[in-house]
């Protein structure tokens, strides 16, 4: 999985490569008293994305080989399907930067994201999955691509969901995704983003498609 381009997280290390995110620790690390339960909880975020990371390369390593495409005869799909396994675990590769070797410059360029936006690599990962010319580029495997819609599907789907699962506790949800409060659960003064911060790509998400089914539709 590791020479498809899967990357597994490692907490603690000195690498910022082998790390999600490219930033430097918080101060708050340094206090004794909050240093070990940070870090119990990087560990176990870490373990989550690794064990998802292994899974769903597992999954599409199946997927592949049901089609009777091997390393020999498909590399390039592997790699492809190991991209997408890693955008859809919060890793995404920086337009313009390498991933693995990088070279002074790509450090640097890094560093910069790492200490201006938090998470640039999961901002990378986000904007890859919704954007609609990857589900529709024929350089990139049909299997890989048609799995990754499937997978963003279902995703938005459970949202959905669960936004039914409050209406039916009494909870007032929009569905519009042109509503502010789309997937937005409210009962009187209280509101619950059970989406967790995502119902604004989800919204995305839902326009593309719209769009895309408008326009194939003469």
């Amino acid at each position: 999985s590791k020479e498809d381009g899967i990357v597994y997280a490692e907490v603690g290390s000195t690498n910022n490569e082998n790390r999600d995110e490219y930033h430097r620790q918080s101060f708050l690390y340094d206090i004794p008293y909050l240093r070990k339960p940070f870090m119990a909880s990087e560990r176990a975020a870490a373990g989550w994305q690794n064990y998802a990371r292994y899974q769903l390369y597992l999954r599409g390593e199946k997927m592949l080989q049901a089609e009777g495409k091997t390393r020999a005869n498909a590399k390039e799909a592997y790699e492809q399907m190991a991209s997408r396994v890693m955008v859809d675990t919060g890793r995404g590769k920086i337009p313009g930067v390498k991933d693995k070797a990088p070279s002074v410059t790509d450090s640097n360029i890094k560093k910069v994201l790492g200490n201006t936006l938090y998470g640039a690599r999961l901002a990378s990962a986000i904007f890859r999955k919704l954007n609609p010319l990857y589900y529709l580029n024929p350089k990139v495997d049909k299997s890989v691509r048609v799995q990754a819609l499937k997978d963003m599907a279902g995703y938005s789907t459970g949202l959905l969901i669960t936004g039914l699962a409050f209406t039916a506790m009494g909870y007032t949800v929009s569905f519009d995704y042109d509503d502010p409060d789309f997937l937005k659960a409210r009962k009187g003064k209280k509101v619950i983003d059970f989406t967790g911060g995502m119902s604004t790509y989800v919204r995305t998400y839902l326009r593309l498609i719209t769009a895309v089914v408008k326009r194939a539709d003469p």
